[in-house]
């Protein structure tokens, strides 16, 4: 962070940055040198939410010049704005620390913008000295607002004995350090500690955000000599959202030192679950066929001979066109499952007596596919299937239910040699 305020702390180093990034900029085409020379007043929006995006490093001894790295752990849509500010926040006043008035837009230190000028994969590390016609990064130029007299974009200019950067998003883009709606994504500090701003090197974590909950990490510096600090993205081979923010709020994970470089590149970042489950062998939905009913809450069919219902769960993103669902049923026995899809829950959704288990999936019916459990589980598509909405014909947005139908060939309950997992119901967008 810089305490002085002259050209709003726009340092030659930033200010060639810039010019670099817009040299670059003219050489991919005219999409991202537009974007670069985007002001407060263009759009922006809330479409993100706590731990979306992560700050990952920094480089804060100024050689050639201060440097942030991010990464997205949710699927970025076009048009997205990401505002990073090395302000601390003060809880007390509820606001960042900007003792010049709110006419100034950049506060007592910086403010730099990010936006995705097409969608960006989950799992994407963007770095500022980066530039492609997918993104651009404003960090030069007049900050305009309502009221806003005094303020220019620029890289934050860190200190090195410690500091904090604060991704946010704005409603309305209009004065954004200043001015409600502000809604905070990750805070990143290095002076060991939060508190109320009251200095350059201070700040305190925003609203939405908690240590809890890995959206606010602090590390205390290793040394008079740090200036550069970043995750080693190689510490977990992948995984969701939560344990990457996990992983990255340890700071066993991180590398400190006097200079390094930033990380690049992508991470796997696994999608959650998806859709809803329902049509339980518990009892909330209809009877089981011989008393097996599973025990309550456990979300699952109705008993097999194993003493346990078979599962089923979706997981990735339901949409049609970048379709990643992926189904996987468990505790079921070592035999062949099929995968269905319905187009209606049947019965209201209580399912209805079929062998062992229940009907839950019904309407228009698709066999999606045939699997062999292995321990008790299996999943439908797999490397080298189609994607499931292709393989379902799900040919615009709408809700689809689904299925596993399994052998359970040992004596138990009615006549029948076969069960079902519970269902579930996925919305599909386009």
């Amino acid at each position: 962070m810089n305490p002085t305020h002259s050209i709003h702390a726009l340092r030659p180093t930033a200010v060639l940055s810039t010019w670099r990034l817009l040299a670059r900029a003219a050489s991919t085409g005219p999409v991202l040198a537009a974007a670069l020379a985007l002001s407060a007043s263009a759009p922006a929006q809330i479409n993100l939410g706590p731990g979306d995006v992560a700050i990952i490093g920094w480089v804060d001894n100024g050689s050639p010049e201060d440097a942030l790295a991010i990464v997205f752990l949710d699927d970025i849509p076009a048009g997205t704005e990401i505002a990073f500010t090395d302000n601390g926040w003060d809880g007390a006043a509820g606001t960042f620390r900007n003792t010049n008035g709110a006419h100034d837009g950049d506060g007592n230190e910086q403010l730099l913008l990010f936006t995705a000028t097409s969608a960006l994969a989950r799992g994407t590390i963007v770095r500022t000295q980066d530039a492609t016609p997918d993104f651009a990064w404003t960090m030069i130029g007049p900050i305009s607002g309502t009221g806003v007299t005094a303020g220019s974009y620029s890289i934050p200019n860190l200190a090195q004995g410690g500091d904090q950067v604060c991704a946010f998003q704005h409603s309305s883009g209009d004065n954004v350090l200043n001015t409600p709606t502000q809604a905070h994504l990750f805070v990143l500090d290095d002076t060991g500690a939060f508190e109320n701003a009251t200095s350059t090197a201070t700040g305190a974590v925003p609203p939405g955000l908690s240590v809890a909950a890995h959206t606010a990490v602090t590390f205390s510096q290793s040394g008079s000599g740090q200036g550069f600090m970043a995750f080693d993205t190689s510490s977990i081979q992948n995984g969701s959202k939560a344990e990457w923010l996990a992983a990255i709020a340890d700071g066993a994970n991180w590398i400190f030192g006097s200079s390094g470089t930033l990380p690049s590149g992508s991470i796997v970042v696994a999608y959650g679950p998806v859709g809803t489950p329902f049509c339980f062998g518990d009892g909330s939905a209809s009877a089981c066929p011989c008393g097996n009913a599973s025990p309550a809450g456990a979300e699952e069919g109705c008993l097999t001979s194993l003493g346990m219902g078979g599962t089923l769960r979706a997981a990735g993103l339901a949409s049609l066109a970048a379709d990643s669902v992926v189904l996987s049923g468990a505790q079921m026995p070592n035999s062949s499952a099929l995968y269905f899809q319905g187009t209606t829950m049947q019965s209201g959704g209580a399912g209805l007596v079929f062998g062992d288990g229940l009907r839950c999936a019904g309407g228009m019916v698709v066999r999606l596919g045939t699997r062999a459990n292995a321990l008790g589980a299996s999943a439908y598509p797999a490397a080298g299937d189609v994607a499931l909405s292709v393989k379902g014909g799900v040919g615009a947005p709408g809700t689809r239910t689904y299925q596993v139908w399994f052998r359970n060939a040992a004596a138990f309950c009615t006549p029948s040699t076969f069960n079902l997992t519970n269902g579930v119901q996925v919305s599909w967008s386009s």
